[in-house]
């Protein structure tokens, strides 16, 4: 039996070459989305993050929930002129300068509820209506409503298999 230990690490590094990621990368958040960053680099905390500095954000990986690269970059067409294609500087833009401008990371209308994996699935999903009308969520009302998205996978996996 192996214990993914990942769940307790705490206080995960987020500096790396004197920069704080933190604004845009959380250890969890980054490993619990990249499957294959996970298994690539286990418990390591300081290679995880590496990959993320390094590669991940030139590739468009999402490091938390609070920064979207893709969002970011088509909300704010003078950051396009400037970066173009150049996806880590809009991370580095938003760490810098973004966030104190009070430029959003992420889609302010968006509703997190409804998004799992960077899909929104508000087209189909209603949060309120899939837990009225199932009974094993009413049941265990406070788990699902602590962790909005363990009910929308539940959702996704009974609705699309």
């Amino acid at each position: 039996m192996s214990i993914d230990i990942s769940k307790f690490i705490i206080d995960a590094t987020t500096n790396y070459g004197g920069i704080d990621y933190s604004i845009v990368y959380d250890y969890k958040y980054y490993v619990d989305h990249n499957p294959d960053i996970k298994e690539a680099y286990g418990e390591d905390d300081a290679a995880v993050l590496d990959h993320f500095v390094n590669c991940g954000m030139s590739e468009g990986r999402q490091g938390n929930a609070d920064f979207d690269v893709d969002y970011y970059r088509e909300e704010y067409d003078d950051l396009r002129k400037a970066f173009g294609d150049d996806l880590k500087k809009y991370y580095m833009h938003y760490i810098s300068n973004g966030i104190n401008e009070g430029r959003n990371g992420v889609d302010p209308d968006a509703d997190s509820y409804t998004i799992y994996k960077g899909v929104d699935y508000a087209d189909v999903y209603d949060y309120e209506y899939y837990r009225d009308h199932n009974d094993d969520i009413k049941e265990n009302e406070l788990e699902y409503t602590i962790e909005f998205t363990s009910t929308l996978m539940k959702f996704l996996i009974k609705t699309l298999g």
